[in-house]
């Protein structure tokens, strides 16, 4: 009868540890997201910074549609612009005379969903149009 219980008291002991560590696996996954998307949102804040500097000095963004182009326009401004995501894709720009859209691919590399609002999943696309943010990520 000892035995029993002994092995049913150690299997719930086993499973409470297993369950534990999922948990905290998946806080450290989660963590590691957040910020790696907080530093690639500061990334596109800076370069969204060098498209405003571009502009009050030549009164019209540059008008590029890769990040290559990008580069090039904001060389005076930016010593070392960020060119990649966090996913390692590179950043993607639409850019006018009067305005601009910036956003990354997602994880997958597929993504162009500017569209406004937040998104649940951190390894969607991140968008600032003229300046803002429109699609970001959800933090919990």
């Amino acid at each position: 009868m000892n035995t029993g219980r002994f092995f049913v008291v150690n299997t719930v002991i086993a499973l409470a540890v297993g369950i534990a560590g999922t948990l905290v696996v998946r806080g450290v996954y989660k963590s590691r997201g957040r910020e790696r998307l907080v530093r690639e949102m500061g990334d596109m804040r800076m370069i969204a910074t060098g498209l405003d500097a571009y502009f009050a000095e030549h009164k019209e963004f540059p008008r590029v549609d890769t990040i290559e182009g990008l580069t090039a326009a904001l060389s005076p401004y930016i010593r070392r612009l960020p060119t990649r995501d966090t996913w390692d894709n590179a950043f993607q720009i639409r850019a006018s005379a009067t305005g601009y859209t910036l956003y990354s691919l997602g994880k997958d590399g597929l993504g162009s969903n500017c569209a406004p609002g937040t998104t649940t999943r951190l390894e969607d696309e991140i968008c600032i149009v003229n300046g803002r943010f429109v699609r970001t990520p959800k933090f919990d």
